[in-house]
């Protein structure tokens, strides 16, 4: 059964009708607030790999993983673009991702 939304409320009223250990959401900051930050680090590999599959790539699960730490690595959750690699100290990994020059002069 597919639903819209995002109440994990609404679901845990009607714990009979719905499977609560079978649910699944593709909104990891959501989980986050629900279930901690571990489970929002174990559903950005599930989303991040459920994109690869659909094109029959291969992803090995470790490069997965370091990609949801580095998003959950202070316990909250982090955008994995140019703006969230600026809060980095590595001047290497802040180069890394289109601003490189800015780092360098």
């Amino acid at each position: 059964m597919f639903v819209q939304g995002l109440s994990f409320e609404a679901f845990e009223k009607f714990d009979k009708i719905f499977q609560l250990d079978k649910t699944e959401t593709n909104h990891s900051y959501a989980l986050k607030l629900k279930l901690g930050v571990e489970a929002c680090r174990a559903n950005i590999v599930k989303e991040i790999r459920s994109v690869f599959d659909v094109y029959g790539i291969a992803v090995d699960y470790r490069h997965l993983s370091l990609i949801s730490d580095f998003i959950t690595f202070n316990g909250d959750y982090r955008a994995f673009n140019r703006i969230g690699m600026e809060e980095s100290n590595s001047p290497f990994l802040k180069m890394s991702y289109e601003t490189t020059m800015k780092y360098l002069i």
